[in-house]
């Protein structure tokens, strides 16, 4: 295999604890001088010789924890434990070539101005649009999602739209105030863990299919048509529907605690797919299916768990999406392990298969460092690259590994050696039923109940 297929790349980044990937540009946040720091992954050798400094128009008031780029990469949440703030970044490749430049940041104020923010946490925020976004705060409520815009042409101003009960007793009251409704309920709710979303085609529509995770492992989703935010309409009719049902029943872990679990939505066809952790080393991997109008489920068509490659248990760390395929999604687990899993068993049920495809589950690399991020880059007309970020032992000593997603072995480059060996794995065949094959094709047709 050529050279070309790996980097490693040794990093000194002093006081940048917080990352994030771009297209082709990995972010930081310098929490001593309050600035965020750009690197461009096109000229590896020159990586970090001339960083851009984006510095901002006021400090955070609070320490941050996460950076989240918008779908177009125009704006930059700076996530902290109870807000957001908001870096509205200059297009770098048609500035001018100065290194250091000055953003506006931007923060988003308290829904709710009565309640005590000392108290309050943000527990997750989600891009809808480039202008668009979900949070969901643990005050008032943990079982509310609310949706907010960021006027286009005055990026200061903020807007709150309205706020979607998530399985509430009054379950489908939307409030369009920053007031809470007022319910008496004599059950208390589960609070919601996780968001994510994916897209799906219908008719002539592109649907956003918003998927909210609750600790209790109840899952609900709420239908929005695209066209309603790039319309910029101030009004989303609609409501979060569920708990969905998990088929077949013994997949149906509804009670455990999932507040560890993690969750990915995929935008497949017409047929969105989630992939979840009923705990911490398993992944099932469902097919949304929609039976009638009003009724959805999630078909458990894999249950697989993660190769061994030592004689420890491996945990999933994190998962991310592949932009290119959608059929395809990468994990990495707490023994450093990066994987590439691939679903192909999808393109059968489209086409009507009566056979099931495995799982491919391609063992990429293991790193001798913990490995803090992965994402999925370009560069320029290299074509796509797995990105992995890693902690060394040193102090401010980070390892930034690039690699071919579809390499099967890897062999370094000579920025440093690579000492990772590579093989695919692969789980075993998916045995579906045919009957219940048959009977998921008559669901997507819209004429036969759900299977049990």
């Amino acid at each position: 295999m050529s050279s070309s297929n790996i980097f490693r790349i040794p990093l000194t980044l002093a006081n940048i604890d917080v990352f994030t990937f771009g297209e082709s540009s990995l972010y930081g946040y310098d929490s001593l001088n309050h600035c965020l720091i750009v690197y461009s992954l096109n000229d590896l050798n020159n990586l970090t010789s001339s960083p851009i400094h984006l510095h901002l128009s006021s400090s955070p008031p609070s320490s941050i924890k996460k950076l989240i780029l918008n779908p177009n990469q125009t704006i930059l949440a700076l996530i902290s434990d109870k807000t957001a703030h908001f870096v509205y970044l200059p297009q770098l490749n048609n500035s001018p070539s100065k290194n250091t430049r000055l953003c506006l940041l931007n923060i988003l104020s308290p829904l709710d101005s009565n309640s005590s923010q000392l108290t309050n946490t943000l527990i997750d925020f989600l891009w809808l649009s480039p202008n668009h976004f979900v949070i969901v705060n643990s005050c008032p409520s943990s079982n509310e999602c609310h949706l907010y815009r960021i006027c286009p042409s005055k990026h200061s101003i903020i807007e709150y739209l309205q706020t979607f009960s998530v399985g509430l007793s009054f379950r489908g009251q939307i409030r369009k105030s920053g007031t809470p409704n007022k319910s008496i309920s004599l059950q208390q709710p589960e609070n919601i863990i996780k968001l994510d979303l994916a897209k799906r085609k219908q008719d002539q529509l592109i649907l956003i299919l918003l998927f909210a995770l609750k600790d209790n492992g109840d899952m609900f989703l709420l239908e929005i048509d695209e066209n309603q935010l790039i319309n910029n309409e101030n009004y989303l009719y609609g409501e979060f529907i569920g708990p969905l049902r998990i088929l077949p029943s013994t997949y149906n872990n509804y009670g455990s605690n999932y507040r560890h679990s993690k969750f990915l939505c995929l935008s497949c066809s017409e047929n969105a797919l989630v992939v979840f952790t009923p705990n911490l080393n398993e992944l099932n991997q469902c097919i949304l299916l929609n039976p009638s109008n009003e009724t959805y489920c999630l078909y458990t068509i894999d249950s697989i768990n993660l190769p061994k490659t030592s004689e420890k248990i491996s945990l999933i760390k994190s998962m991310i999406k592949n932009p290119l395929n959608s059929n395809i999604y990468y994990i990495s687990d707490s023994l450093s392990n990066v994987y590439s899993i691939e679903i192909s068993w999808i393109n059968q049920i489209d086409q009507k298969s009566n056979e099931i495809r495995s799982t491919n589950i391609q063992y990429l690399c293991k790193s001798d460092h913990s490995i803090e991020q992965i994402a999925l880059i370009q560069r320029n007309n290299k074509g796509q690259w797995l990105a992995i970020l890693t902690n060394t032992s040193q102090n401010q000593q980070k390892e930034l590994i690039l690699l071919r997603p579809n390499s099967s072995s890897i062999s370094s480059t000579n920025i440093t050696e690579s000492h990772s060996s590579f093989e695919p794995i692969k789980t075993n065949q998916s045995n579906l039923p045919s009957e219940f094959l048959e009977r998921i094709h008559s669901i997507l047709r819209h004429d036969q109940t759900l299977p049990l």
